[in-house]
């Protein structure tokens, strides 16, 4: 059975609404992995093959933002948005709380995929 990936976002909202560092710093993450799966999915589908360099993410991101679609550049906006959010999250030693994720949250909550 295929990973609902909507349940990171699940995990993200709950996580977002605690007040420890940890649960803030991965609620980003969880978040940010939801819609980049989201994403990725829909591009397999349209055929897009998934780059084995480890540039994924940004390539996945472009494809996106190039598309015609608004809808399409929301998403791209979206997740590269996230993702610089995710790496400060994931890697910095200090965290600004102001970059909070329960903001980060709103915009995943319209990004709809198969497994919701």
């Amino acid at each position: 059975m295929a990973f609902k990936w909507a349940e990171y976002l699940k995990l993200a909202d709950q996580l977002s609404r605690q007040t420890d560092e940890a649960s803030q710093r991965t609620a980003i993450s969880r978040a940010y992995y939801f819609v980049f799966h989201i994403a990725r999915q829909r591009a397999v589908k349209n055929l897009y093959r998934q780059p084995e360099d480890g540039t994924s993410h940004d390539n996945l991101w472009l494809l996106y933002k190039r598309n015609s679609s608004t809808r399409c550049k929301q998403v791209a906006t979206l997740g590269k948005r996230l993702k610089k959010k995710r790496v400060q999250a994931d890697y910095e030693l200090y965290y600004a709380r102001e970059r909070g994720s329960g903001r980060s949250l709103d915009g995943c909550k319209r990004v709809r995929g198969p497994n919701r």
